[in-house]
């Protein structure tokens, strides 16, 4: 994978060989040198274009995961305080019938 560096080195030399081509057009043998150079700059742009598109995707499906993640963790948040509420009223009813055992064992 080229790096951004490489990339504006590649395409300042294709821009050197394009104005070369229009100071001097009959100049063939930079024509092939710039064919082959657009061309293979032609590749490197369809394969970057390709890795972005498959990175944005990536970064949609994780979005998406992260999304129901946080969600969930909501949910299960809320569910836990539904819980703790359910057991400390259990637990003051315990307590409550414990000291009214309590209560009836010393009359």
């Amino acid at each position: 994978m080229l790096s951004v560096g490489q990339l504006a080195s590649k395409r300042e030399a294709y821009f050197q060989v394009i104005f070369t081509l229009l100071i001097d057009p009959h100049n063939l043998p930079y024509y092939s040198v710039a064919m082959d150079s657009l061309e293979q700059t032609d590749k490197d742009l369809q394969r970057l274009e390709k890795q972005l598109r498959t990175l944005l995707t990536e970064i949609q499906k994780l979005r998406e995961e992260n999304r129901s993640l946080h969600q969930r963790q909501e949910a299960l948040v809320t569910e836990r305080a539904s819980l703790v509420a359910k057991n400390d009223d259990a637990r003051s009813k315990v307590e409550a019938m414990i000291n009214r055992l309590k209560g009836l064992e010393q009359v």
